[in-house]
Order: C-alpha cells, then sequence, then structure tokens
C-alpha cells in the first residue's frame, strides 16, 4: 500500500490543514483550521471533493443572508422588482415563495419564487432572450431612464477547490448582491463606475475579446457564462 500522502498545510475552500488525527476505520481524517478560527477534523476524501469547505460557518453566513433577505419590506421589493423589469403584481408572502408578476416590456402576467425577479435571475419567459435572461439590450437602447442609471462595470477574480478563474459583468444593484450566490471566494475586483448604457456596451466588447478564453467553473451558478482564463493560466 502507498504511503500517506502529507496534507498539512494544503488549503482547501476556508480549511487550512494543521495536522493529521486519528483514523476513522481506514479513513484518513485531518484537524483543520477554519478561517474563522475554528478547528474542525474533516476526512482527507471529504477536502478533496469539496464537500466540506469550511467548519460551518460559511453556511451560518448564507442563512443570516437568507434571513435578511426575507426581511425586506413590500415597497423595497417591489422598486427592486421594478429595476428588473418586472412589476410585482400580489402580496410578498417572503423570497422563497411563489407571487405574480408582469413583464413590463410586453405585459406578460406570470407567476414564479419571488427571489427570481427581485435579484434579476431570470428574464420574461415571453420577450426575454432565450426566455431566461431579461432583455436588457432592448430596455439601455428604449428606456433612456435605465440607460442612464448608475451602474458597476466589474472583472472579478474567483478561487476555490483547484479553481482560479475571471468574471466579467455589469450590475445596477450593489455589487454584494451580485455575489451573493456565486460559491466561490473572490481574491480581487476591479470596477468602473458609469451608466447602465456604457456599461452594457463595455461588458459586450469584453465578451467579444475573452471568447477564445471561456472556462465553465465546476461549480454552477447564474453568469458563470461570462467566466474566462487568460491564455497564461
Amino acid at each position: 500500500m502507498a504511503a500517506l500522502q502529507s496534507e498539512i498545510g494544503n488549503r482547501y475552500g476556508r480549511l487550512t490543514i494543521i495536522k493529521r488525527a486519528p483514523n476513522q476505520g481506514t479513513r484518513a481524517q485531518w484537524l483543520c483550521r477554519c478561517d474563522c478560527g475554528t478547528e474542525k477534523v474533516v476526512g482527507g476524501k471529504q477536502l478533496r471533493r469539496g464537500t466540506t469547505t469550511s467548519c460551518g460557518c460559511r453556511r451560518k453566513e448564507v442563512s443570516a443572508k437568507q434571513g435578511r433577505k426575507n426581511r425586506l419590506s413590500e415597497s423595497e421589493v417591489r422598486r427592486k422588482c421594478l429595476e428588473n423589469g418586472f412589476e410585482l403584481l400580489s402580496g410578498y408572502k417572503g423570497t422563497q415563495n411563489k407571487a405574480m408578476f408582469r413583464c413590463v416590456s410586453c405585459g406578460h402576467e406570470f407567476e414564479r419564487r419571488a427571489e427570481t425577479s427581485i435579484y434579476g435571475q431570470g428574464g420574461c419567459d415571453r420577450c426575454s432572450k432565450s426566455g431566461y435572461d431579461f432583455n436588457r439590450s432592448h430596455q439601455i437602447k428604449n428606456d433612456s431612464e435605465y440607460a442612464n442609471r448608475a451602474a458597476t462595470l466589474y472583472l472579478m477574480q474567483f478561487a476555490g477547490e483547484g479553481e482560479t478563474f475571471y468574471k466579467v459583468g455589469y450590475t445596477t444593484m450593489p455589487l454584494r448582491e451580485r455575489l451573493r450566490k456565486i460559491p466561490y471566494v473572490m481574491v480581487d475586483v476591479e470596477i468602473i463606475e458609469t451608466t447602465a448604457r456604457r456599461a452594457y456596451e463595455l461588458e459586450q466588447e469584453f465578451k467579444r475579446v475573452i471568447v477564445p478564453y471561456r472556462y465553465r467553473p465546476k461549480q454552477s451558478f447564474s453568469g458563470c457564462a461570462e467566466c474566462f482564463q487568460p491564455a497564461s493560466h
């Protein structure tokens, strides 16, 4: 049987291996220190597969964020939905519950989970391109109020579980909202504060340039098609 390779000093997500722990049966175990300072014994297989990436603090953070989302007032929800091109028609009962919406572009009415419209995770199934992404190009060209709204063009670098890649995009929401559901650690970011129209134009130019370097992250998330790796990676 081959000797067990030392994992001491290796990093998996938020966990850094500090020493060997007693085996669990025949399975190697490692004592890890999380970025938050908590120590936790984790199996080597769990670490390498990425099924455990923290002491549990990341799950708590996600739950806390979910709790904050669910405390949005109905007026805030209506404002956020309109920013993404949808009018809330029914009462608001939480981000995970379904609600009725109307597309401001074509007037189509439909029902779906509230967070999809609140956070711009999907478009109108009648008029949006591919039945998914909200047709922002049409809105930017025809809606001067939206086109001149403040926006952030961003270039982010992400890392995690042996992956390093970049993502380009723009948002009219706070940048932290865009990061909310990306399951990787952001290690660097460059931003340009401009208008939605100019941010969209720059984003399209950038996407044309990076076509040969497109990269599909191992963990899927909204916007993963806008990721790439430099040729020198």
